[in-house]
């Protein structure tokens, strides 16, 4: 942050956003990637920022002006909606073809599996009523039960 010179303004944050007809947020943003030059000003409360701007003579504002000026205040809120939404549609469009591709992703593996599980031989479970029984061959917990009951 450079000291102001010569020519320079320096303004509180919020008397800045009324000059520059953006949010504070956005003055604090443009701060912070040094699009605005501010420094900090010492108070008793701790600091706050100076925003330095140029000085710029500004004729005072005519009575057509005056009428204007909600107009264009609506037509640059409407330019930076219209800003929003373009950005907001790219960012839509680009996860919409993403989960397109996650779906066609998604598909492949669930056919992949299926073949999987078609390849495999066909198991019937011990428990069931046609496994195929070995003689003599007694299952681990049918010989556990068998010693419990009768110790």
């Amino acid at each position: 942050m450079q000291p102001g010179g010569a020519g320079m303004e320096r303004l509180t944050i919020k008397e800045t956003t009324q000059r520059l007809g953006c949010s504070e947020v956005t003055v604090r943003r443009k701060i912070k990637r040094g699009e605005l030059q501010a420094e900090k000003e010492e108070t008793a409360q701790g600091y706050e920022w100076r925003v330095l701007l140029p000085l710029t003579i500004e004729p005072p504002p005519s009575p057509t002006d005056l009428i204007d000026a909600p107009l264009l205040a609506d037509e640059r809120e409407a330019a930076a909606f219209r800003g929003t939404i373009a950005v907001l549609e790219r960012e839509l469009a680009g996860r919409n073809q993403e989960v397109e591709r996650l779906t066609q992703l998604l598909s492949r593996e669930q056919e992949i599996a299926r073949g999987a599980q078609l390849a495999l031989p066909a198991r019937v479970g011990e428990d069931e009523p046609g496994a195929p029984q070995h003689p003599g061959v007694q299952r681990w917990w049918s010989r556990l039960i068998g010693r419990l009951s009768s110790a």
